[in-house]
């Protein structure tokens, strides 16, 4: 990131940081602001008096205990197959992934023209200029290099309760590629449309605690985003919302409440690819414009917990290009 860093002039500079710590804020102040639901404890002699009364319609609560117990550990072992059978074919799925990206990337290269006086250029942004990621996010690792950066990260969220007491939170973290594009004409602006690539490669899963008087449940949500952040305004500011700005890629999501239910565990392997873009974005003459593509997690768990493994072998979360088409009116 460094070397990419030391290229641009301070102004570029203090707009690129200036952006990360907006974009920190923003996701903070999301954060603190979901909506919570705190309900009372119960006394201490609330789990005795269900038990007394499991006892007394013929329901042994010790053995119901063993029973779920059990029951967790299959999951569990059940669980651990699945991600042990995606890790290993993660390779595979790496090599079709890449071979897609080249085959659209070369579709797009195809539409190059020389710049000369063309009132319409196709240009491609092969490389970020950093990646990084909200708290929450355990970004292991993460390369910029020409069509192949990515990152390797790992996202885990619960919430455990005991009987009536209970938390409802949506979170929401960010895994940002933030790209740079400037306006080289300085007499005339630019009217862009961009297409931002991001490509999956990884497991999921979310599970939710069963009980007698009501279980939990667990959701997490996968969504590739792009926001266009407008260096030249002050404060800096991003361009109106879109609705090919985003578009969720994955669910998964377990729920157990109501009474008797049991434990849940739902799962997904993640791979694919998507385009999220905007259209019409209006660059002033000689200015520049931020591009943070990013993978959304968000996150609601009650008595239940959700796991995002993009890290674990091959498995990767890659923004490889930014696909721009530039018209000067």
């Amino acid at each position: 990131m460094a070397a990419n860093m030391n290229k641009l002039d301070l102004r570029v500079r203090d707009a690129l940081s200036a952006a990360e710590q907006r974009k920190r804020d923003d996701e903070a102040f999301v954060a603190g602001g979901d909506a919570k639901v705190w309900r009372s404890a119960p006394s201490a002699g609330v789990s005795k008096l269900v038990a007394e009364q499991l006892s007394h319609i013929g329901i042994d609560a010790d053995a119901l205990k063993r029973e779920r117990a059990a029951a967790r550990a299959d999951s569990e072992r059940r669980l651990t197959t699945q991600r042990e059978d995606a890790v290993a074919n993660s390779g595979g799925r790496a090599e079709s992934v890449e071979r897609i990206l080249d085959d659209f990337r070369a579709s797009f290269d195809d539409l190059v023209v020389s710049p000369g006086e063309a009132t319409t250029h196709y240009q491609t942004l092969d490389s970020p200029l950093q990646i990084w990621a909200d708290d929450g996010i355990d970004l292991e690792s993460s390369s910029i290099q020409p069509y192949r950066s990515q990152a390797k990260v790992r996202m885990e969220a619960s919430y455990y309760t005991s009987f009536f007491d209970a938390y409802l939170a949506g979170e929401e973290r960010l895994l940002h590629f933030q790209y740079l594009w400037g306006n080289p004409r300085q007499d005339a602006p630019a009217v862009l449309s961009v297409n931002a690539v991001v490509a999956l490669n990884g497991f999921c899963y979310a599970q939710s605690e069963g009980g007698v008087t009501g279980g939990g449940s667990a959701l997490l949500d996968l969504e590739p985003t792009v926001d266009l952040i407008q260096a030249w305004t002050q404060p800096i500011s991003s361009v109106p919302p879109q609705p090919a700005q985003s578009y969720r890629v994955a669910r998964v999501e377990a729920d157990s409440s109501g009474f008797f239910n049991d434990d849940q565990t739902t799962y997904a392997v993640v791979y694919r690819g998507v385009a999220v873009g905007c259209e019409q974005v209006f660059v002033p003459p000689g200015q520049y414009l931020i591009i943070d593509v990013a993978l959304r997690f968000y996150s609601a768990t009650i008595d239940g917990k959700v796991n995002a493994d993009f890290a674990t072998g091959l498995f990767s979360v890659q923004s490889p290009f930014v696909q721009l088409v530039v018209v000067f009116p």
